[in-house]
């Protein structure tokens, strides 16, 4: 992936990522705490994406890009561990939300779910920026 390609990618999730947080925003304000949870994990899914695609890496799944995510904090300490331990939990609720019957989450659950996912994409747009300028 030329590093053209990859800004403009990385561009576009982060684009994708806050309009996925805007929601889940919304819906935590009108009490529809499952889909918010959903839209929570898909702010994060985006962002970290975006910082995959400057590294060259395009996983195909949700579990490849929370792998590939882990491993470049990891091996690059770039954030803090506890973003990756995040996006997990936030991937593992959302399943939850979306697939298992009789499993409620509450609003108080939902919010932390807003706030980590905030917390995250914020960090995430911070190493991007940091990175473009210093590698692009």
């Amino acid at each position: 992936m030329k590093e053209a390609e990859s800004i403009r990618l990385a561009e576009l999730e982060i684009k994708n990522s806050r309009e996925r947080l805007e929601a889940a925003e919304l819906l935590l304000k009108n009490g529809k705490i499952a889909d918010s949870i959903n839209r929570a994990y898909y702010a994060m899914f985006h962002a970290a994406r975006a910082l995959l695609f400057l590294y060259g890496i395009e996983p195909k799944t949700h579990e490849g890009v929370i792998r590939e995510f882990s491993r470049i904090i990891v091996e690059e300490k770039i954030m803090d561990r506890k973003f990756a331990k995040n996006f997990r939990h936030a991937f593992e609720t959302r399943e939850s939300v979306d697939y298992r019957v009789g499993v409620f989450f509450d609003q108080e659950e939902a919010e932390e779910a807003f706030n980590k996912a905030k917390e995250f994409i914020e960090n995430v747009i911070e190493v991007i920026e940091k990175i473009v300028k210093e590698k692009f």
